[in-house]
């Protein structure tokens, strides 16, 4: 699916992200053009205009939410 949100803490917030790639297996957690599971992979592609981001912030939250 293109441009599927990752809602990574659906419990607490509306909070999401938009990985570049996303892979998920588990569709019980797909819903409304957004993901609230742990999917099984995400991937960013990183530019000049998105690098701090990226691989701070980002990184930071995929990390903490699996």
């Amino acid at each position: 699916m293109e441009n599927l949100d990752y809602r990574y803490q659906p419990d607490v917030n509306d909070d999401y992200l938009c990985p570049d790639i996303m892979v998920v297996c588990d569709r019980r957690h797909l819903k409304s053009g957004a993901y609230s599971g742990v999917p099984k992979f995400i991937a960013e592609t990183v530019s000049q205009s998105t690098a701090r981001r990226d691989r701070s912030e980002k990184k930071d939250i995929y990390e903490k939410w699996g």
